[in-house]
This record gives C-alpha cells, structure tokens and sequence, in this order.
C-alpha cells in the first residue's frame, strides 16, 4: 500500500503531465506504426501500454466497461459491474478522474 501523502503526488504528477490524454494514446499507435509500418488495432493498442497506463487510464477489464472511444467508457447498461472489483466504481472518464484512485493504477506504479 502507498502512503497517501506520497500517493497524492505521484497522481498530481500524473494528471499534469496528461498521461490519460487521447493524445498519448495517438503517440503509443504512430509510435509503433513508425517502426513496422502498421497501425495498432484498437485491441493491440491496449496491449501496449505501460502498466501504469493500463491500471490508471481504462478500467478494469473486469468490470464490463465499453470503449467508446481511447479516454470515454461507459459503465454496463444493466448499472451492474460484472466484477465486485472495487475500483469499478472509482473510474470515471473525467480527466482528473480516471482511475489514479484505483488499486490497479497505484500497482502499475510499482510494477
């Protein structure tokens, strides 16, 4: 577990460099599309982020979000998480919101 105090500034760091953007996601598909001469899928491109993207810039993949596009998801219709994950119900597709209070975002950090 993160201290709280060191945890605050480490998401404060994170939500003002924009790590969550549209636009890092751009970079991560013109990135990969520079070296082999193909664009990432929607589905290879979730592959490629670090681990701290994956665990603070989508949620869980248990938790039966839909993507709507690489920084909206929208939660089951039915209001029902398919998980009892408990950062389910942290995510929130506000930039500032994200998932930097989840468990999965502070694991990612120390993966």
């Amino acid at each position: 577990k993160f201290a709280t105090s060191k945890w605050d500034e480490t998401e404060k760091c994170m939500k003002e460099t924009k790590m969550c953007s549209s636009r890092v996601f751009e970079l991560i598909a013109k990135g990969d599309n520079t070296e082999t001469g193909r664009w990432l899928s929607k589905t290879d491109l979730y592959d490629e982020l670090s681990p701290v993207q994956a665990g603070c810039c989508r949620p869980p993949n248990d938790c039966g979000f839909t993507r709507v596009n690489d920084t909206y998801w929208e939660a089951p219709k039915s209001g029902k998480f398919t998980s009892s994950n408990n950062d389910c119900k942290a995510w929130s597709n506000s930039q500032d919101g994200m998932c930097y209070s989840c468990e999965s975002c502070k694991a990612g950090t120390v993966a």
